[in-house]
């Protein structure tokens, strides 16, 4: 809950609008259905494992601010606080209206994001 309230604290500071629970929750779970994607932009000796929270590549901050209807600024702000959360998270959102993959397609595709699960899994009749 520490959390919530500094991440209340850092973007009230900022002068950023107000974000309500469910943006942070769809934030999480698009942030941490986009693991793969978020690591291939970092660099070579970044250790997944580590304490050090993964750099936002701009296209995923894009994608996530569309998506969870977060200004910019705040989504950098709330990876800053939530990104542990995020990426020690495998959280998937498929609400009843409009679903996830809508989402996907109207924010994503443009910017080369699609809802892929990992590993891949190729099933062949042959």
């Amino acid at each position: 809950m520490s959390e919530l309230s500094n991440l209340s604290q850092l973007l009230s500071s900022s002068g950023q609008p107000p974000v309500a629970f469910e943006q942070l929750v769809k934030f999480v779970a698009f942030a941490s259905r986009l693991k793969n994607d978020i690591l291939l932009a970092q660099p070579a000796t970044f250790n997944p494992a580590g304490d050090r929270r993964p750099v936002l590549p701009p296209t995923i901050q894009g994608f996530l601010s569309e998506a969870c209807l977060i200004s910019s600024p705040s989504v950098i702000i709330i990876w800053k606080v939530l990104a542990q959360t995020a990426w020690n998270t495998d959280l998937d959102i498929s609400p009843a209206s409009g679903g996830s993959l809508c989402k996907y397609e109207k924010f994503g595709f443009h910017r080369g994001i699609s809802k892929i699960y990992y590993p891949y899994r190729i099933f062949c009749p042959y």
